[in-house]
């Protein structure tokens, strides 16, 4: 969700396009508490630093550590989650040092789950907030022998399944980069 009232302002819409579209795809794929790693993101985008350095002078991001990881400032204005479905951010202490006066949604037991354990310690499903595929479902696919000779790909681009998430190769070279997309829009040739 985005709040109107913080992407119709003039402070929003006086900002260059590549800067929005920045803190677009950074809500979109921020965790439970806001925290996004942003250099991943501008690489995906193909924007330059300049538009992470707009977004902290604006203060419509603080940055909790030299490797990009921000924090949206107006998470809770953007998203609200109920308590029992929240999952704490896997930079929740370095987030409370850096911003100890930040409002957080405190994780609470679902009373519809009879083991909260994994929910409230494992923190978010990624760093973007995408589910992570299942070891079952991928097991289950390897023994399927048309898996062995198909390949996975993204848009056209080379994937591959390395330290339990998926990456992607741009088809101009370069580096791996994280997918933060959906597991369905894998397409396998």
């Amino acid at each position: 969700m985005f709040s109107n009232r913080i992407a119709g302002s003039a402070k929003f819409l006086r900002m260059p396009t590549d800067t929005q579209l920045l803190y677009f795809h950074m809500v979109l794929r921020a965790d439970d508490d806001g925290v996004v790693e942003s250099y991943p993101i501008m690489k995906i985008l193909g924007v330059g630093s300049d538009n992470l350095k707009i977004l902290l002078a604006k203060r419509f991001i603080i940055q909790l550590n030299e490797d990009q990881v921000v924090v949206i400032t107006d998470w809770l204005e953007h998203n609200k989650i109920r308590a029992d479905r929240k999952r704490d951010s896997i930079y929740k202490e370095l987030l409370l040092k850096v911003c100890p006066d930040i409002k957080l949604v405190k994780a609470t037991t679902r009373s519809d789950v009879k083991d909260n354990s994994k929910r409230l310690m494992d923190g978010p499903r990624s760093v973007h907030g995408q589910r992570k595929l299942s070891k079952v479902k991928l097991s289950k696919e390897k023994k399927n022998s048309s898996f062995k000779k198909k390949k996975p790909y993204f848009r056209g681009e080379e994937m591959r399944f390395s330290k339990n998430k998926w990456w992607v190769l741009p088809n101009g070279g370069g580096q791996w980069l994280d997918f933060a997309a959906s597991e369905k829009d894998i397409e396998w040739k």
